[in-house]
């Protein structure tokens, strides 16, 4: 018995019919992208103009990390007039197929650092496997 192939996934059997449009990416390099920095508004603008470079690239948030800084209030001994600070930091890990050479010559192109100094932008190369379908 011959086995046809159609294009309905839900029969067994079947195969999706290809175009010559259509291409299979594969890649085993996975850039990440870390931000950090202690404004939210910073790391969003930041995490908007990588998006330029790669919409469909993957944004984790990573928990934030609180420093409280208790200060003395009256030049007494008394310890319970207190004053309290704090440091909240943000950091967000953004992951893309894209080289980590590229990315470095985009941030320098784009000037990030220069728009967000509070920012502080790292690269990191992780080994995963990703497949990505083109359409052209």
């Amino acid at each position: 018995m011959v086995e046809q192939k159609t294009e309905n996934l839900w029969v067994s059997g079947s195969s999706p019919l290809r175009d010559k449009s259509t291409f299979h990416l594969i890649f085993n390099l996975m850039t990440q992208i870390i931000i950090s920095g202690t404004s939210i508004k910073e790391l969003k603008t930041v995490a908007e103009i990588f998006f330029t470079l790669d919409p469909f690239m993957t944004l984790i948030r990573l928990p934030s990390k609180l420093k409280k800084f208790p200060v003395l209030r009256p030049p007494h001994v008394t310890n319970r007039s207190r004053e309290q600070f704090q440091i909240c930091k943000y950091k967000w890990i953004l992951k893309t197929p894209i080289p980590v050479n590229l990315v470095k010559h985009f941030t320098k192109i784009s000037s990030i650092n220069l728009l967000n100094p509070g920012v502080i932008i790292n690269y990191k190369e992780a080994n995963n496997k990703i497949k990505r379908t083109v359409h052209l």
